[in-house]
């Protein structure tokens, strides 16, 4: 097997992508009895998001793919929470910039 790439996936588009195997190891099957517990926003809707966060301009988002997704992921919905994701991705924004991310968030909650 060749690994042509990599790509960042949300959880919704993983839970996705895990319902079109036919066969699943072990490992797999746990992830998707892990991720079958949760409910996830549709497709449309995430890519709108990732339009959404990109268009805000914020630059120590611009090249971070990996912070769009985790925001994606765990979609919240206050200042903090905001800080809180990015913080695992070792990143700091000014309150402007965090509250303009929650309301784009908000619209899809």
């Amino acid at each position: 097997m060749e690994i042509k790439g990599v790509k960042m996936l949300t959880y919704s588009e993983v839970k996705d992508c895990l319902n079109n195997v036919e066969f699943l190891n072990l490992r797999s099957k746990r992830v998707k009895d892990f991720l079958d517990q949760f409910e996830f926003i549709d497709k449309e809707k995430i890519e709108q998001i990732k339009e959404d966060l990109r268009n805000l301009n914020i630059l120590r988002l611009k090249d971070k793919e990996r912070a769009i997704i985790q925001l994606i992921n765990f979609m919240p919905t206050t200042e903090e929470e905001v800080r809180v994701v990015l913080a695992g991705e070792h990143i700091t924004l000014p309150l402007e910039d965090i509250q303009r991310i929650v309301e784009v968030i908000k619209k899809y909650k």
